[in-house]
């Protein structure tokens, strides 16, 4: 069986820099990044040496003027190409952007079958931008023919995009409100807020309900009182303002799980208020629901995807958040969180809490680490990090040995309503397994090296590297454990979950519509007594 919720927990905080943050970063010739023309003249092989098993070789090795193009993924001032040489001739024009074209030449008349790629050309000195490398199979006069490519990976050295830290105004407050049982309650990010009539800026009692603060989705919703089904009856449920409310006249629907009618949740888009410790965003859109779903633990779900995409709006209305800060009451596009974790031992009276409109001075220490985020789409990823592994079969002498080349999947999403620590997509699933030496013991889970760990980079403004166990210790059997990780299927990116971000104080920082991009940070948490009181960031955080 896969290791309890109770287990899927971070045991490693904040790292200095065991590892470079901004070492090369590597490009399979299977990389999205890379593309052939014609695309059905090149196939896949496991060659010698190579850095995956999709080594891409020229079907006919005697065919001219077939291209390789790779597109940077990243600003680079560098890159390198590596593949075979080839004893039979063989000569490479590449050309960089629009500059002249150079002749390279592979061939070798010692390569053998059993040689592993090597250095055929690189460049240094570029300016540090997104750069399109075009490589084309000319006539060899010397064999009459062309020699046959052969594609191993690309590497890149230039500096990743950087987060800008944002600045937060003079006179900044946050609305801070608790979980309901604090580091007991391993369902997170479900903290309490008002609503329509409840609110106290609508003349309300400030009575609350609980919602999912959920990264991983961009509507919102409550259950409604005018709701009469029996699983709506088992929730706190939304009564509309005198003041606020609007009608939109419009219908949302969502499917959880299998997607069946006990898992669908129907709503009435409406305009109303929503307060959260007791800084109220008056007028904010989101779905009073009248059909939910059976199971549901919550009596709502507030997404916190981004809503703008590039500048502009990529999604049915903004989120809350947003829409608290561009009518003016809130200090900052922020959210924040101060999650407790299992493993944390607290001063009496500190909580977990959710802060809206900015960055609580006294819930971390040192320097938030602000973390580059995609800004073409709604969800919070970070693109092309870093991953280091160490205490598995394929460590190096020093302990930690750089597998981001050998993954295929480049970004991490985040998301506070995934309950498990880590989902890698199925094929970097199997590569992860094949990295750390993974056993097959089915039909029970892979078991891994029960010391086993996995460091990240994001190239945050602080240079920080995150590291995470990847074994359940707790299910030793000879130095090999069950994985703390799990075959996300066809997911596009690598997740991290709630037991991930539990581990940090963080908050996410909406760039919207224009200003600083969006970015999210990530800081140390503090367990003492002052963490129970509240001092929004002035400046930067």
């Amino acid at each position: 069986m896969a290791p309890s919720l109770a287990h899927r927990i971070v045991t490693s905080g904040l790292v200095a820099a065991a590892v470079s943050a901004l070492g090369p970063v590597y490009y399979s010739s299977s990389d999205p990044s890379v593309s052939y023309l014609p695309s059905d003249a090149f196939f896949t092989y496991n060659a010698p040496g190579g850095y995956d098993d999709k080594t891409h070789f020229l079907s006919d090795g005697k065919r001219c003027n077939t291209s390789i193009t790779f597109v940077f993924p990243q600003p680079s001032a560098t890159f390198k190409f590596y593949g075979y040489q080839r004893p039979d001739g063989g000569k490479y024009s590449i050309t960089v952007d629009n500059e002249p074209t150079t002749t390279v030449d592979y061939y070798n008349v010692t390569s053998g079958g059993d040689y592993g790629p090597l250095l055929i050309f690189s460049r240094a000195g570029l300016p540090n931008a997104q750069h399109t490398v075009r490589i084309t199979n000319i006539f060899d006069a010397r064999f009459g023919n062309c020699g046959q490519s052969g594609i191993d990976h690309f590497e890149i050295t230039g500096n990743r995009p950087r987060a800008i830290a944002p600045t937060f105004p003079e006179g900044s407050r946050i609305g801070a409100t608790a979980y309901e049982n604090g580091v007991t309650d391993r369902k997170s990010y479900r903290p309490h807020i008002s609503v329509g009539a409840d609110a106290v800026a609508n003349g309300g009692d400030g009575a609350t309900i609980r919602v999912l603060f959920d990264l991983g989705a961009s509507g919102a919703w409550v259950v409604w009182d005018g709701c009469t089904t029996p699983a709506c009856a088992m929730h706190s449920r939304y009564r509309p303002s005198a003041q606020h409310f609007a009608n939109a006249s419009t219908t949302q629907t969502i499917y959880y799980g299998n997607g069946g009618p006990d898992q669908t949740l129907e709503s009435w888009v409406v305009q109303d208020t929503v307060s959260v410790g007791g800084v109220p965003v008056l007028e904010t859109k989101f779905g009073a629901g009248f059909n939910v779903p059976t199971d549901y633990d919550v009596d709502g779900n507030f997404g916190i995807a981004k809503s703008y995409c590039g500048g502009r709006l990529c999604v049915a209305y903004p989120n809350f958040v947003e829409m608290g800060y561009m009518r003016g009451e809130l200090s900052a596009p922020a959210v924040s969180f101060y999650e407790l974790a299992e493993t944390d031992e607290p001063a009496d009276g500190v909580l977990s809490m959710a802060g809206l409109g900015g960055v609580d001075r006294n819930k971390y220490t040192g320097a938030m680490d602000w973390i580059p985020v995609t800004q073409g789409d709604s969800w919070w990823i970070v693109g092309n990090f870093q991953r280091f592994v160490s205490g598995s079969a394929v460590s190096s002498e020093s302990g930690t040995y750089d597998a981001t080349h050998r993954f295929t999947h480049k970004q991490m999403l985040f998301d506070t309503g995934a309950d498990g620590l880590l989902y890698v997509p199925s094929d970097d699933y199997q590569t992860l397994l094949a990295v750390l030496g993974a056993q097959d013991n089915f039909p029970e889970p892979y078991r891994i090296p029960c010391g086993a760990t996995m460091t990240w980079s994001f190239g945050g403004t602080q240079d920080r590297n995150y590291t995470i166990e990847l074994a359940a210790v707790e299910t030793n059997s000879n130095g090999v454990c069950f994985p703390l990780f799990y075959d996300g299927g066809n997911i596009g990116n690598w997740l991290a979950g709630a037991p991930f971000l539990s581990q940090y104080y963080i908050s996410f920082y909406f760039g919207i519509p224009v200003g600083i991009p969006s970015t999210m940070g990530l800081a140390q948490k503090n367990l003492a007594s002052s963490a129970g009181s509240i001092q929004a960031v002035v400046g930067q955080a």
